[in-house]
Order: structure tokens, then C-alpha cells, then sequence
């Protein structure tokens, strides 16, 4: 009768202790998930937004040139933005 004491007494207290780390390495995971696809955009959004100015300025037409650095810099604060919440992760 001792032993299966023993071990509802060593489970009872694990219980907490183990669902709170799953819960927020699941937290993690979705993080992550998000991360793999939202970074990826950026980095084609930026590089799609370099090739506009680019050609834009190659143009020299400076009014879709203004619009292009815009939209980069709005993707550059977006990156920013998302890099720093990560880091509170």
C-alpha cells in the first residue's frame, strides 16, 4: 500500500510544474511558426521594394521613387517591430 502512495504523492506535485512549461513551449512553437513565414515575406517584400527604387530611380522617375522608399521604410519598421517582440519571447 506504501509504494502506490508514494508515487500519487510524487505525481500530484508535478503535475503544475510540467503543464506550464508545454503550455509556453507551445507558446514558443506557434512563435516560431509565425516567425518562418512572416520573416521570409519580409525579406522577399524587401528586397521586391530595393528592385522598385532601383528601377525607379534607374527611370529617374522620382515620384514612384518616393512611394518605393515608403513602402521600404515600412517594411524595415514592421521588421524592427516584429525582431523586438521576438526578443521578449
Amino acid at each position: 500500500v506504501s509504494a502506490p502512495q508514494a508515487k500519487a504523492k510524487s505525481k500530484e506535485p508535478e503535475r503544475p510544474k510540467v503543464s506550464a512549461p508545454s503550455r509556453k513551449y507551445e507558446d514558443k512553437k506557434n512563435y516560431y511558426a509565425r516567425t518562418l513565414i512572416i520573416i521570409p515575406l519580409i525579406i522577399c517584400l524587401f528586397i521586391f521594394s530595393l528592385g522598385t527604387v532601383n528601377e525607379a530611380v534607374m527611370n529617374s522617375d522620382l515620384g514612384s521613387a518616393k512611394v518605393s522608399l515608403v513602402a521600404l521604410a515600412i517594411i524595415v519598421y514592421f521588421a524592427v517591430y516584429f525582431l523586438k517582440g521576438m526578443h521578449k519571447m
